[in-house]
């Protein structure tokens, strides 16, 4: 809009309709790499990490490859980490947390990577570290008030917060044999990061802001160096928002799904908390396809203003779900929800390379070496 005095007036729609009423006022200079749809393009693990090196990356790498007829190394050559993998970026030392329906504490492919309190003595019944949650030696559930982070089995979404976390830190182990015919393998982005499970969503994937307003302090406070935020709604929550703030002043990246309304509700930006992006306190992330690069119908827009967004792989991918009887161990999914770990996963290999990375930079980092070349709308 041209430079000027303009006035908006704002009337009740019926009665006491909620709703939610955001206005920039804050000229914003135009970029010409940043587009409404997919914000500042696809996220590249390599060319992020030598970034945040501050020098090239010594070796170069062939595309990863796999004999498992079922695989997410599509999803990882899309993002371009085998050179950041061949120099030793694997996430060692950082810890992700996952606000989320819980996390299968026992799956094969993340046991050896969930997150261990070092101050907290199993099952003693004591608060051993003083930080009001008795016996959180791998976390807490917000929902259930207890120190378990599992997700609950009875519950239609209880595959979401083990599909996260897989995505962001499943071991690189090999081939997984998931049933006699059926071949398959899942690599973390992060595959050596540590996974914090935080439980802050109930049945049905419902989350309450107070739920995750304490889940992200608990992040913080007990030492987790990134949040992974994969849920989201049309509501604002000022909880959140001084949460997020909370984890920015002490050095926690946030990484946050852009949501999946644009088929059905035709967003014009993306949701809470995502939306918060705006005022830098995260990134949010939106979903393309593998192969294609095409942006996936049902993911949110970036929006007409330039703020803190990206795109990452985030339809049919395959990734870890809560063991169960007579089930497998492995699922696909579609969801910006996907394709937020996977951003994730990118930063703890960026924070391995150099830990004294800032939110800021680490924000300035992936918006400037996102690449936004061959990026399309989806065809529906």
């Amino acid at each position: 809009m041209s430079a000027g005095t303009y006035y908006l007036g704002v009337n009740s729609f019926a009665d006491d309709t909620p709703y939610n009423l955001s206005i920039l006022a804050t000229p914003t200079a135009p970029t010409e790499r940043f587009n409404s749809l997919f914000g500042y393009g696809l996220v590249d693990a390599a060319a992020a990490v030598a970034a945040a090196t501050g020098k090239q990356l010594l070796d170069a790498a062939d595309p990863l490859t796999s004999a498992a007829n079922l695989n997410n190394i599509g999803e990882l050559n899309l993002l371009n980490v085998a050179p950041a993998w061949k120099a030793g970026y694997t996430g060692k030392g950082v810890v992700v947390a996952v606000l989320d329906s819980g996390v299968d504490l026992g799956h094969p492919d993340l046991r050896n990577n969930i997150w261990r309190n070092p101050k907290e003595i199993p099952g003693d019944g004591i608060d051993n570290d003083g930080n009001q949650k008795t016996d959180d030696v791998n976390g807490w559930d917000f929902v259930d008030n207890d120190a378990n982070p599992s997700p609950n089995l009875r519950d239609s979404e209880q595959n979401h917060g083990t599909d996260v976390a897989g995505i962001i830190g499943a071991k690189r182990n090999g081939i997984d044999i998931n049933s006699p015919n059926n071949t398959l393998e899942m690599n973390g982005v992060a595959y050596d990061a540590q996974i914090m499970p935080v439980r802050v969503a109930g049945f049905g994937g419902r989350s309450q802001p107070d739920n995750v307003a304490a889940g992200i302090r608990y992040a913080v406070d007990n030492g987790a160096n990134v949040i992974n935020m994969s849920f989201g709604g049309q509501f604002a929550s000022p909880e959140e928002r001084e949460a997020l703030k909370y984890a920015k002043e002490k050095g926690v990246f946030v990484v946050m799904a852009a949501g999946n309304d644009r088929d059905k509700l035709n967003p014009s930006e993306p949701n809470f908390p995502a939306f918060y992006a705006f005022d830098n306190l995260g990134i949010a992330v939106g979903a393309v396809t593998t192969p294609g690069k095409q942006v996936t119908t049902f993911s949110n827009p970036a929006g007409p203003i330039p703020t803190n967004f990206v795109v990452a792989p985030g339809h049919e991918g395959i990734s870890t779900v809560p063991i169960k009887p007579g089930k497998g161990t492995y699922d696909i999914f579609s969801g910006t929800s996907m394709a937020a770990p996977y951003v994730a996963g990118v930063v703890a290999l960026m924070l391995q390379a150099n830990p004294k990375l800032t939110p800021d930079e680490i924000l300035k980092i992936l918006t400037e070496t996102a690449k936004p070349e061959g990026i399309t709308p989806a065809v529906s």
